[in-house]
């Protein structure tokens, strides 16, 4: 299913890097649609995509630490596949997605289920105490020659919006340092519910 699945995928994202997929206008797009600033590209991408062997994940709860456990788990895994190159910007990214997550993500429509917990692979599924789902995040690296893909995957079928950022503030940045910082970013929604929002960095 990797085999399949995994080229898909990026090929699919380095097909919207060119503009040859634009992102989708309609229901679920982001505010603003296809000319809004710094707005993801929409994948389409089999959910179970994200359960196969390629992907490698951890699930992190929304208590305080979470973007500091995602760092961590990114630097790592980075620093398994020789890739410590990208570890400074990955840990950004992937701090302000996990960020984005927990403010935004975490706004879970009364049951539904949001993916997770794993253990070890992105996909196994679980339910909290009395059957009720559990609220977790998970952070989701994907190698492939180039390129790393960093995604967070979290309960809520809304499509990441960058907005402008406050002037005299520090809030409504973390996605347009996400757009920055990446080569191509978006979101792919998930079969049943919920979303992946994805950025891609190419290797040096």
């Amino acid at each position: 299913m990797a085999s399949v699945y995994q080229p898909l995928a990026l090929a699919w994202v380095r097909a919207s890097a060119s503009g040859d997929t634009p992102p989708a206008d309609g229901p679920g797009s982001p505010a603003g649609g296809k000319n809004a600033p710094c707005a993801p590209r929409l994948l389409p991408l089999p959910s179970a995509w994200w359960d196969t062997p390629a992907v490698i994940a951890r699930t992190l709860s929304t208590q305080p630490g979470a973007a500091r456990l995602a760092r961590r788990f990114t630097r790592d895994t980075l620093s398994s596949w020789d890739l410590d190159a990208l570890a400074d910007e990955a840990e950004i990214i992937v701090s302000e997605l996990v960020a984005n997550a927990i403010m935004h993500g975490m706004r879970q429509s009364p049951g539904r289920r949001p993916p997770g917990p794993v253990t070890g692979r992105a996909g196994a599924r679980g339910s909290g105490r009395n059957g009720a789902p559990l609220r977790a995040l998970r952070v989701c690296l994907v190698r492939r020659a180039g390129e790393v893909m960093l995604a967070v995957i979290d309960p809520s079928d809304e499509a990441p919006a960058p907005r402008q950022p406050d002037r005299e503030g520090e809030g409504g940045r973390g996605l347009q340092i996400v757009h920055a910082l990446s080569d191509v970013w978006g979101w792919s929604p998930m079969d049943s519910h919920g979303k992946a929002v994805w950025a891609v960095l190419r290797c040096p």
